[in-house]
């Protein structure tokens, strides 16, 4: 089932912007299983980053997702930082090469390590 606003509006990655591919809406996604909004049950064949790693809607990420939500849902980080972002930052520090010593946040989820 598709929606007609977001065949409109919405440009989805891997498809183009003028003839787009069919857009399916999710109505849940547990493990590596995707369900449809008409109930039909997918298994992320794409493996997606998160999905590869963690699986979907796993209880450890909700809960720390949801902890962080009480204090602030997010915040730019140009010129303020905060606690997680320092804490995340230690850690991978810790598991790269020495010669990697700084760490880029952008887009304020994806970091990426470079050298000074």
């Amino acid at each position: 089932m598709q929606d007609a606003f977001d065949q409109q509006h919405i440009w989805h990655p891997y498809t183009s912007m003028t003839q787009p591919l069919p857009c399916y809406k999710v109505k849940a996604a547990h493990g590596a299983v995707i369900e449809l909004e008409d109930g039909t049950e997918l298994i992320d064949g794409m493996s997606s980053w998160w999905c590869t790693i963690h699986g979907y809607n796993h209880s450890e990420l909700n809960q720390a997702v949801t902890k962080q939500l009480e204090s602030m849902s997010h915040i730019m980080f140009g010129g303020l930082t905060h606690q997680p972002a320092i804490d995340v930052s230690k850690l991978l520090l810790e598991i790269t090469a020495p010669e990697l010593d700084k760490i880029l946040s952008t887009l304020g989820s994806k970091i990426s390590h470079t050298s000074t």
